[in-house]
């Protein structure tokens, strides 16, 4: 299995958002209505509840009301709950998005052979307190390496990448919110999403702790997938580990974060099965 990619691959984002500057006519609305309000941009239920963002989700996602139907009541409610649920996924996605826009669209790119040692490698964190490369920005992992089921008892996906957003309000605590994003391939038109939070009261991270409670962390779930050296997401502190981890090493390691740049264009026919390089500017994560 190909575990790297040269060039940084199409976002989440720019799948689902960036076609035709979509980002600079859907989000400015929604700040304004926030501000409008008083809803603090940060606030995960309260950006929900904005009428800007409940009219983009049911544009979206679609109406629940129109995608249950009116047969038998039962079936009408299980398709209701389905929809519900794909709402809630939508609007995960377009809380991280917006943010991810806010901030500017910071866009890491992670190197196979740094992600193989942070994982393999089980560096010795201990006071570092969590520190993040910006509030908000989106870290793709290398291709077809880490895999995560959407939900209990699906098929793994490959993890294209996460969504972070941190908080920290000055009347409580600091949070970390991470979506990861799965499935992106270019016969699919939509992609599925885990999230997972974590509060910093108690911890200053989350990269010593121990995500499982039975077998070792990332270990492969997987049927082959340690002869091929892969990792599987298993759990919410697996993914906040993850997360912590990597910004570790942007954090200490400042050199392992290269310059801006920009995906060079593809040449020759693209590629049926991968997704074509993304167009935003990126950072590579690479141990120097």
């Amino acid at each position: 299995m190909e575990t790297d990619a040269a060039q940084p691959r199409l976002t989440p984002f720019e799948l689902v958002f960036g076609a035709e500057e979509m980002d600079d006519r859907l989000f400015p609305p929604i700040a304004e209505e926030a501000e409008a309000r008083g809803v603090p941009l940060d606030d995960a239920d309260g950006f929900l509840f904005l009428t800007s963002v409940g009219q983009l989700l049911r544009g979206i996602a679609g109406d629940p009301e129109e995608s249950a139907g009116a047969p038998e009541a039962q079936e009408a409610a299980e398709l209701a709950d389905e929809a519900g649920e794909i709402m809630r996924q939508y609007g995960r996605l377009l809380y991280h998005a917006f943010h991810f826009w806010r901030t500017g669209k910071n866009l890491l790119v992670l190197d196979a052979a740094l992600a193989r040692a942070l994982i393999d490698g089980a560096p010795a964190v201990d006071d570092w307190t969590l520190t993040v490369p910006s509030r908000a920005g989106y870290l793709q992992l290398p291709r077809n390496l880490f895999w995560a089921a959407p939900a209990s008892g699906m098929r793994p996906e490959p993890a294209d990448g996460f969504f972070w957003v941190y908080s920290d309000p000055a009347d409580t605590v600091p949070s970390l919110q991470v979506l990861v994003a799965l499935g992106l391939r270019p016969d699919r038109p939509g992609i599925s999403v885990i999230p997972a939070e974590g509060v910093l009261d108690d911890v200053s991270h989350w990269a010593g702790a121990r995500g499982r409670d039975d077998g070792e962390d990332f270990r492969s779930t997987m049927p082959g997938g340690e002869l091929d050296r892969l990792y599987s997401l298993e759990t919410a502190t697996e993914v906040l580990k993850l997360a912590s981890l990597c910004f570790w090493q942007v954090s200490t390691r400042p050199e392992s974060l290269g310059a801006q740049e920009l995906a060079a264009p593809e040449s020759g026919p693209a590629d049926p099965t991968h997704l074509p390089p993304s167009a935003l500017p990126f950072r590579r994560v690479a141990a120097s």
